[in-house]
């Protein structure tokens, strides 16, 4: 438990200073810096007890001096993110350590190979440095590692351009297959980070439609079924055979009006299960806007007369446009039914149609109860939502206003939903003039 424990404890330091908005390379370099300064630190304390046994207390003085000069601030800069500060001072403070250390060793005339450690942090730099920083950093170690070579081993001018031969090389094997290696992985994980955040993005829209699917269901099983068995109710014969004429007229009128509510609903759930698909494709024609407006209001003639609900159409007798008359005729029934809807009786709508900045506007004014912030907000991101209940008890299926919104984008239209200030709402639809 309590190695679990240490475990935990090291892999937070390891992550010290990593936040979100790093991508996966930045992150790993982190982590490398994290453990390396970790490691060095372990090391200093080491060889400062070391040095404390032998008495060398200059030595001792250079790894105190490089965990307070180097190693904290490294810690502290990654803490607060400064994460380029923290790369250049480790990088930095690693040279002037080995340097130190190796020019320390010659003056006490002791055979010494700690400046091959340059060869290592040649590779650091090419890891974790990118641009003009990177040939700075690149160039100064390998001039320290000649610098070095030559002074501490004491080369004749032979064996020193041997040896600078064999250098040059080999720190070009080092940049270059370091540098490739670090450009394809590079590229791998940028790869791997868009793949994962196209996947997130899918998983993402797979769970809202399952959610939208299932809570459409719900929606369908408890609104349909209502009208279903009024209207059922309603045909019974032995009901039927009871009433009077006048009373089976009006009877007759109150199935057809339930009926049409029902067909509507039926005619979005199936409007918006073809568009799921992906089979609703948007077919443009030119025609007379006024004539479909004029034929919806003839449509809903029944049910306006059912509430005594004066309904008219203001504006010009002709508006042609480019649009698709199926999705034009959707968007129609729908904003007109839910005005109906939540219309009192002896209630008005009006519809207005008028063109506007280079637009066309159509408006269904209502005198019902309007709408919430709530409800505008999910209507206007074609969201789902539970129907609510109209002034005569009608339930929707959820789905038309919602189905509205996406065929008026689809349309490249704009729908906005403005507090009447005389009461009710205003569904304002504005298609651009082609």
């Amino acid at each position: 438990m309590a190695r679990k424990g240490f475990n935990i404890k090291l892999k937070d330091f390891y992550s010290l200073g990593c936040s979100d908005s790093l991508n996966i390379y930045e992150v790993c370099k982190l982590g490398i810096i994290n453990r390396l300064t970790l490691i060095c630190i372990l090391l200093a304390l080491i060889l400062i007890t070391v040095n404390l046994s032998i008495g060398n207390y200059q030595g001792i003085l250079i790894d105190i001096l490089a965990i307070l000069t180097v190693l904290i601030p490294v810690l502290t800069l990654n803490y607060f993110h400064k994460y380029r500060a923290a790369e250049y001072v480790f990088l930095w403070g690693i040279h002037l350590a080995v340097v130190a250390g190796a020019i320390h060793a010659a003056f006490e005339n002791r055979p010494n190979e700690i400046e091959l450690l340059l060869i290592p942090s040649a590779i650091a730099v090419v890891i974790l440095i990118d641009g003009f920083g990177q040939w700075l950093l690149f160039i100064s170690n390998l001039i320290a590692f000649l610098i070095l070579k030559y002074f501490i081993a004491g080369l004749d001018n032979l064996g020193y351009i041997k040896l600078v031969a064999i250098v040059a090389v080999a720190y070009t094997g080092i940049y270059y297959f370091v540098i490739q290696f670090k450009t394809q992985l590079i590229r791998a994980l940028h790869k791997t980070e868009r793949l994962n955040e196209e996947l997130i993005e899918k998983e993402k829209a797979l769970t809202e439609s399952n959610l939208s699917k299932d809570k459409l269901f719900s929606i369908v099983a408890h609104d349909l079924r209502s009208p279903l068995g009024l209207i059922q109710s309603l045909l019974d014969p032995s009901l039927i055979n009871s009433l009077d004429r006048q009373k089976f007229m009006d009877y007759q009128a109150t199935i057809r009006s339930r009926f049409k509510v029902l067909q509507e609903n039926m005619n979005n759930l199936l409007a918006w299960a073809q568009s799921q698909l992906g089979n609703s494709k948007r077919i443009v024609s030119h025609f007379d806007l006024v004539t479909e407006v004029d034929k919806i209001i003839d449509l809903f003639e029944d049910m306006t007369a059912s509430k005594q609900i004066k309904m008219i159409r203001i504006g010009k007798e002709e508006r042609m446009v480019n649009l698709d008359k199926n999705h034009l005729n959707i968007i129609l029934r729908n904003l007109v039914h839910n005005a109906i809807k939540f219309t009192p009786e002896n209630g008005a709508i009006d519809i207005n149609i008028e063109e506007h900045a280079g637009a066309t506007l159509i408006q269904i004014i209502d005198s019902g109860k309007g709408v919430n912030d709530e409800m505008k907000i999910k209507i206007l991101n074609s969201k789902l939502m539970e129907s609510g209940i109209g002034t005569q008890g009608e339930r929707g299926s959820g789905v038309g206003l919602s189905f509205c919104q996406e065929l008026i984008k689809k349309n490249k239209g704009e729908l906005r939903i403005i507090d009447n200030s005389s009461g009710g709402a205003i569904f304002e639809v504005r298609f651009p003039t082609i």
